[in-house]
């Protein structure tokens, strides 16, 4: 056994031990906060005899079989340098699905198509059995009656059209020892995006999106039911929510009830949560706030509804079946880990054991072994072990108003123990669209935090979660209503006594990096320094370099949220307004960045050297954010070097 599989094996052997070391400094290490977890999840097998975990071993991440009964390691799986195991399930008791992919960095040059692997837990019969090399697929059931085959709802190659982006898909079931794919008769004769099957993996619902290519995120759904045991689909009514955001989340366990989310009759166009009857066609609202959209659905072992979660300001929990077995024992987990978010990551097939996951702002997250019969919990390991959650800073949730009106949504970190007249960093998030800063542990927050300064996020106009109308208000805004909220985040921790006015500075990445730029351009005298890191600096090459002007769809969203008018991109570009700066810069950026290309540094840093305006820089040949560990500590580093120089 060598000495990776001896270290293995003590995590989960001697787990009384793992216990975290106090720092004698106060401190933590660079290394704590750029360092990837170690280990990324841990399911157990349908018999229970076994646990399957990925972690990270140096440039791979790899799969690891573990005997409980032995405390044996039976199988370790790895794929060459950069291959990562990114995800894994369990086919049968003897076989595990791998996937995996090359990936050196994050949306860059390096990378590969997924694959899908499956291998015998003693580390025979390995195989290659799917590759998202022309098509894709997501699993849709793991256990059959047959278990030689899984399920899997698969796009179709010969109708993927890479620049219109039109495809469709079909269900399939998936031999898990020889790859081969068999097409289920009874598809709708219609192209559709998406297929759901009932607890039977009987086919129930297909989704079909024709998208309004004149107007940009507006479309019209076809939605189509068959009853169980017939052969012919019938249109539903559910097809009138056109140009509404309509999603299928999943099937009650019955199979008579779709749960989807629709912002159609929504006054604020968050995504609501209904009850589709497929019989009757009846459709009732189950939740629906005004503030965020419903999350996803918690399902149980034999795949009954739950409940669901969502995010005002910490995640929350809502039960629908409270009297169910699996929700009274989260609802208990819940409790005895107060301020965590708490799941299952994996059940055994009769429903005894199950894994569960905890995480909190203050901790990446832990794994442990609940047995439902006697209620114990046995811990199992922590994805990051160096990280001690007693000197993690609270992410607090915190509100305020627009010079407009509107309200914002954020949150703010504090150094332990202050809370008034603080250095602060403004961190806002990237996206910009789509993308929320959400509640949960973030290491470049908390590095900062342990440093001494406040941190605040703002989830500013045009920020995903907070509904249609929300997102859409920050269209054709960069630069102005959407720059606006981050002043005014800034402004408020100024006015509550939070930051110290003299003492603030800007840092974020992508279009955080932008906000970072533009922060500086347009509030000269409010910022000290500002640290762009992979971010847009230029609208109008945003055009013209980088994937996203690659694909039709993307050219239509560049049209729709930046407009086409040169003048109005040229005014809201940091990098065309460069002789407005006073702040301190350091800009970071990634050679290997395909959606926020190096066009964008340099268009910046030819504007800065043409003014003679100073500044820092890092260069890394590296993707949209540096993923490899000896770049993340230098960038730590920097950072670190960097405010205190302009902040301390």
């Amino acid at each position: 056994m060598n000495l990776n599989r001896i270290l293995i094996v003590l995590l989960f052997v001697f787990t009384s031990n793992l216990v975290n070391a106090k720092d004698s400094q106060s401190l933590i290490p660079v290394e704590h906060f750029a360092k990837h977890a170690q280990y990324m999840n841990i399911k157990i097998s349908p018999d229970g005899k076994h646990l399957a975990f990925n972690y990270r071993d140096g440039t791979q991440v790899k799969l690891a079989v573990l005997n409980r009964k032995s405390k044996e390691i039976t199988a370790m799986f790895e794929f060459g340098e950069w291959k990562q195991v990114l995800g894994f399930h369990w086919g049968n008791n003897e076989r595990v699905l791998m996937e995996v992919q090359k990936r050196v960095g994050y949306l860059d040059k390096k990378g590969g198509a997924r694959h899908l692997y499956a291998a015998n837990i003693d580390g025979t019969h390995r195989k290659q059995i799917f590759t998202t090399q022309r098509s894709g697929y997501n699993l849709a059931s793991l256990y059959e009656e047959d278990p030689k085959n899984v399920l899997i709802i698969k796009s179709h190659s010969a109708d993927y059209d890479p620049v219109h982006e039109t495809s469709s898909v079909k269900a399939a079931k998936l031999n898990i020892y020889t790859g081969k794919v068999r097409v289920l008769s009874g598809q709708p004769k219609e192209d559709v995006s998406n297929v759901l099957l009932d607890s039977n993996d009987e086919m129930r619902v297909a989704v079909q999106y024709i998208t309004d290519k004149e107007k940009f995120g507006w479309g019209e759904y076809k939605i189509y039911i068959k009853e169980p045991g017939k052969d012919f689909w019938k249109e539903s009514a559910l097809s009138e929510h056109t140009n509404a955001r309509l999603g299928f989340r999943g099937l009650s366990k019955d199979g008579t009830v779709a749960y989807i989310t629709s912002d159609k009759e929504s006054k604020n166009k968050t995504s609501e949560l209904y009850a589709y009857n497929l019989i009757s066609g009846e459709k009732t609202k189950v939740f629906s706030s005004e503030l965020v959209d419903v999350g996803g659905l918690i399902t149980s072992e034999e795949e009954s509804i739950l409940g669901f979660r969502y995010s005002p300001n910490y995640n929350e929990v809502v039960f629908l079946d409270k009297e169910h077995r699996e929700s009274k024992a989260l609802a208990a987990l819940m409790k005895a880990f107060p301020g965590s978010d708490v799941g299952f990551t994996s059940y055994t097939e009769n429903g005894d054991q199950a894994v569960v996951s905890v995480s909190s702002d203050i901790n990446p997250g832990d794994f442990y072994l609940f047995n439902f019969k006697d209620n114990a919990l046995k811990y199992l390991a922590s994805r990051s072990s160096w990280i001690d959650p007693k000197k993690m800073a609270q992410m607090l949730p915190i509100e305020y108003t627009a010079r407009d009106g509107v309200k914002i949504q954020g949150y703010l970190t504090l150094p332990k123990g202050q809370d008034k007249n603080l250095p602060l960093i403004i961190n806002p998030h990237g996206g910009p669209h789509g993308p929320r800063d959400n509640w949960g542990y973030n290491p470049d927050v908390q590095f900062l935090a342990n440093r001494g300064y406040a941190v605040l996020q703002m989830n500013f106009r045009g920020s995903g979660g907070y509904g249609r109308a929300f997102e859409e208000s920050g269209y054709r805004k960069w630069g102005r209503e959407m720059q606006d909220d981050v002043t005014d985040a800034t402004l408020w921790a100024i006015e509550t006594g939070i930051a110290n006015p003299e003492k603030i500075c800007i840092y974020g990445g992508s279009y955080g990096g932008y906000a970072t730029l533009m922060g500086v351009v347009k509030e000269p005298d409010l910022y000290k320094c500002g640290l762009g890191y992979v971010g847009v600096y230029d609208l109008e090459t945003m055009f013209t370099a980088g994937d996203i002007p690659t694909r039709e769809s993307g050219v239509r969203f560049l049209q729709h949220v930046l407009g086409e008018d040169k003048d109005e991109l040229r005014a809201n570009s940091p990098a065309r307004n460069v002789e407005k700066i006073k702040a301190a810069l350091f800009i970071a950026h990634g050679r290997e960045d395909v959606r926020v290309p190096m066009e964008q540094y340099d268009v910046l840093i030819d504007a800065l050297d043409k003014a003679k305006i100073p500044y820092e820089s890092m260069v890394r040949d590296e993707g949209h954010g540096y993923q490899k560990i000896k770049n993340r500590i230098d960038f730590y580093v920097a950072m670190e070097k960097f405010f205190a120089k302009h902040l301390k």
